[in-house]
């Protein structure tokens, strides 16, 4: 069983179209060598031990089907996850 937390906002009101004209730049996906790392040395010490893997395989990931009800029960969406 998994049990998701959701917070639920009130509905919003648009008052102009101002958000129409905006634009996000593109994502910078470059990673420099340091940048990796420094990563896995913040890894190594936020857990105890970490090792690299040659492969990940299906046995690693965990895919999770999910459904989504109301609080009366009714079902408001099916989906599924992988973890």
């Amino acid at each position: 069983m998994i049990t998701y937390k959701l917070d639920s906002y009130p509905e919003a009101e648009v008052k102009n179209a101002d958000w129409k004209k905006l634009s996000i730049s593109p994502i910078n996906t470059d990673v420099s060598a340091d940048e990796v790392t420094q990563a896995l040395s913040n890894l190594q010490k936020q857990y105890a031990e970490y090792t690299d893997a040659e492969k990940i395989g299906k046995t690693t990931l965990v895919k999770a089907k999910y459904t989504m009800t109301d609080k009366d029960g009714n079902e408001l969406h099916k989906g599924s996850a992988f973890f």
